[in-house]
């Protein structure tokens, strides 16, 4: 990060109570699950697509849809209201990496804010 450049802070949350203390705390940002259930924390309980209808009515910064989001089940949380999300296994374990990062990036709505 550049020198002089403001520090932002991220917060996981993995329910709306989570959340209104993660905004309570001052986060920039937030996680959103994980939506679906997710090789990378196999032990996680899924918050579920309704997390994410919760935090597009309900959550005013940036946040990302998180866990187990794949090319199959991308809709489904964009209808929820995401308009981010990040993505590990369903990139990672693509035969072409580069390929499955532009699937992805092709079906995100375009946004610019921070």
């Amino acid at each position: 990060m550049p020198p002089g450049s403001p520090l932002k802070i991220g917060l996981s949350s993995h329910s709306p109570d989570q959340a209104n203390r993660a905004l309570a705390a001052g986060a920039h940002y937030l996680g959103v699950g994980p939506v679906f259930a997710t090789r990378t924390k196999p032990s996680a309980t899924p918050a579920t697509i309704d997390y994410v209808h919760w935090a597009a009515t309900h959550v005013d910064i940036p946040w990302f849809a998180i866990g187990g989001i794949d090319l199959t089940n991308l809709d489904e949380v964009l209808a929820a209201g995401a308009q981010r999300i990040a993505v590990v296994s369903a990139i990672l374990t693509a035969p072409d990496i580069a390929q499955a990062c532009r699937k992805f990036k092709d079906r995100l709505p375009n946004i610019h804010d921070s």
